[in-house]
């Protein structure tokens, strides 16, 4: 894998652009950045990693929000990295079962290499050039232990809310004919798969029928429906909140971004309330078995793209 340093990125972008972007910080590779007080952790998490790939990210922590270009050409049924941001700032950890309110709030655009920061809806036409295999999606985990549901690996269960999907990267226990009754939120259905992962996680995954990029929704029905339905046990401990994308495959350059980010955790009992101990920083346990913004107005795909040069949706 091709390993940028922060003086690398930086230099490349200003010889390139002329001017430094306006980020907080750009970390690529495995690296990461935790906001002021750890509000907020942001990881490029590269890691399932190929040759002559990359992930980086430019970021921003108040408000959280953040650009990326990423490249992987080698494989196109694994996930490659998952740029994302975590969480800190909330109610989380809480005991599932006390959960009164939810709230998850993002907008998010995707584009190909070409695309100016932030980018701002779906870029169709860049993103069917380049073969893109990818998914968009919030990422929860839990356990009855509270420190394993603090970390992606050890959690025993993996909640996805997937609102976007492309090159038909499917969820764990894919079929063409949903087994579960669709849930409505905002308008738009969402579908449960269920499956198991090489960890031994369960994991259940909702999938919008559309792509959504601006969402704003309380999804305590889809965690109610997986309580009432014996997919998850309300004794266990909501650990981790993240929001980011599974990176699998593209023949250029990907950009993505996400910003207006807001999670809004509340409960029915004011001591259910457990110390965060911060999750893992080197893996997000993404499927490794999966079947199937104030920033400058730069693009970064363009940057790092020529850096390296010189060193569909579902049903």
């Amino acid at each position: 894998m091709l390993s940028m340093p922060r003086f690398a990125v930086a230099a490349s972008l200003m010889a390139a652009a002329g001017s430094v972007l306006a980020y907080d910080d750009e970390v690529c590779g495995s690296g990461g950045y935790h906001s002021d007080g750890n509000a907020y952790a942001f990881y490029p998490n590269a890691w399932d990693p190929e040759d002559g790939g990359f992930t980086c990210m430019g970021i921003n922590q108040d408000p959280p929000e953040f650009d990326v270009t990423w490249r992987w050409t080698e494989t196109p049924d694994s996930v490659n990295s998952y740029p994302h941001v975590k969480f800190q700032n909330t109610n989380v950890p809480s005991s599932i079962g006390n959960i009164t309110s939810l709230r998850l709030k993002t907008s998010w655009g995707l584009g190909g290499p070409d695309e100016d920061f932030p980018v701002e809806g779906i870029q169709a036409s860049d993103i069917n050039a380049i073969d893109l295999r990818c998914n968009v999606g919030w990422d929860m985990f839990g356990a009855s232990d509270l420190e394993a549901s603090q970390a992606e690996v050890n959690a025993t269960t993996e909640i996805m809310i997937w609102l976007g999907l492309f090159g038909k990267p499917w969820p764990l226990g894919y079929s063409k004919e949903p087994k579960y009754p669709a849930q409505t939120l905002g308008g738009v259905d969402f579908n449960l798969y269920d499956g198991m992962n090489e960890r031994g996680q369960t994991v259940l995954t909702w999938v919008a029928a559309e792509n959504v990029t601006e969402f704003d929704a309380e999804v305590l029905p889809l965690i109610e429906y997986l309580l009432d339905n014996d997919f998850v046990d309300g004794d266990d401990i909501l650990g981790l909140v993240e929001f980011g994308s599974e990176a699998f495959y593209a023949t250029d350059n990907v950009t993505f971004s996400a910003y207006n980010m807001e999670v809004t955790l509340e409960t029915d009992d004011p001591e259910d309330k457990y110390p965060f101990s911060g999750g893992d920083d080197g893996d997000d346990g993404s499927d490794d078995d999966n079947a199937g913004v104030s920033a400058a107005r730069l693009s970064l795909g363009l940057v790092f793209g020529a850096f390296i040069s010189a060193a569909s949706f579902l049903l």
